[in-house]
């Protein structure tokens, strides 16, 4: 049991110079190893003595202890050094042999990290002032920003989701106006350009074929559906949700029109897709528009690849979809289309607008390019 439990998983090993603290001589004079050794280094038993002892654990860094801290068995137990040391939070910085003294860290900046969201938000109590100012105190020390305090943790919630909630409204505004200016005539990019040069009362919002991301397009739903918990629809949510979810599917019909103008039908031709993440020079794809949009042009028997330079390969509804490894002016010019899904700055969109037969742009990625004739913009 000593073996499998202690060699070579606190200390680097071999460690002869660091003196043993789990005190084994006295283990094995009496028989047993105590019991909070193995079993009790838990989350919940290690919070329950945090409060104990009174020991935030933002605050174990460079902490001194006895080497008797660690000779206790669990009843008569006179700090926690010994409990975080046996569950890998706390590491032996040094040991003065004279004084008997151990100096404790936290061994590195993936156990920091491990410390801080396993213990400190279950130690802290949000709802206490003391609580809060913690918590702050910690994420400024490791974001090194300010932090905004609130009055309890359901503002806290709220705030995150108005957020959300508030971009996925707007971007659903401009997604609808998007396929009114294109009826029009109109480019709703040149729109929102000029919109923003007013210096207040504006923020820019830009179309394109969906909602990405796991924040997004998830949280408002939530409060679509918690708030029925009060007997209240959220109109608003409900109905940018249905423009937005319906993006790709109008990214595909507006597809199939810009090959019919190159008298090429959708049925049979052959489509690249050019980034699947959710937003350009990202490696997510979680909840990425691409995703529905390649599955669509695939209902409608299109012969459809991607490429994305950082994500090869994704997962779908239980199936892998592999991407093609590079892209050159010959292969581009192996397609009947090519849609812009993410705008990716790694794309040479220069060589791209060239070579394609045609270009669908979903995100005004070649708005810098001048020769347009192959070129429609969402």
């Amino acid at each position: 049991q000593l073996t499998q439990q202690y060699d070579g998983y606190h200390f680097t090993w071999p460690s002869p110079h660091i003196f043993n603290p789990f005190s084994l001589i006295n283990a094995f004079a009496r028989k047993r190893i105590d019991n909070f050794w193995f079993s009790s280094g838990t989350p919940t038993y290690l919070i329950e003595m945090l409060r104990k002892f009174n020991v935030v654990p933002t605050d174990i860094s460079n902490m001194e202890v006895p080497a008797s801290a660690f000779d206790a068995p669990t009843e008569n137990m006179k700090s926690i050094t010994p409990l975080l040391y046996q569950s890998g939070y706390i590491t032996i910085k040094d040991y003065d042999r004279t004084s008997r003294l151990y100096t404790l860290d936290i061994p590195n900046g993936e156990i920091r990290v491990g410390l801080m969201e396993s213990l400190l938000p279950n130690y802290v109590d949000m709802r206490t002032e003391a609580g809060t100012t913690t918590i702050a105190k910690m994420y400024r020390a490791v974001l090194g920003a300010e932090i905004y305090e609130v009055s309890s943790p359901a503002v806290a919630e709220m705030e995150k989701i108005l957020e959300n909630t508030y971009r996925n409204i707007n971007i659903g505004l401009v997604n609808e106006l998007a396929m009114l200016c294109n009826k029009m005539g109109i480019s709703l990019w040149e729109v929102v350009d000029a919109a923003k040069t007013k210096p207040y009362g504006f923020q820019a919002f830009y179309p394109g074929p969906g909602l990405g991301g796991h924040c997004i397009p998830l949280d408002p739903y939530y409060l679509d559906w918690k708030a029925r918990e009060y007997g209240f629809h959220t109109s608003l949510i409900q109905a940018s949700g249905i423009i937005n979810d319906r993006m790709p599917e109008y990214c595909v019909e507006r597809a199939s029109k810009v090959l019919s103008k190159h008298k090429i039908a959708l049925n049979g031709a052959k489509v690249l897709v050019l980034g699947v993440a959710y937003k350009n020079d990202i490696d997510d794809y979680r909840e990425s528009p691409a995703l529905r949009v390649i599955e669509i042009l695939e209902e409608n028997s299109a012969n459809v690849d991607f490429y994305d330079p950082m994500i090869p390969e994704y997962k779908y509804k239980n199936k892998v979809h592999t991407g093609i490894k590079n892209i050159d002016e010959k292969i581009i010019a192996l397609y009947d289309l090519v849609i812009i899904t993410a705008a990716h700055s790694a794309f040479d969109y220069e060589m791209i607008s060239k070579n394609a037969k045609a270009i669908f742009d979903t995100r005004n990625a070649m708005k810098n390019i001048k020769n347009r004739n192959n070129i429609e913009l969402l």
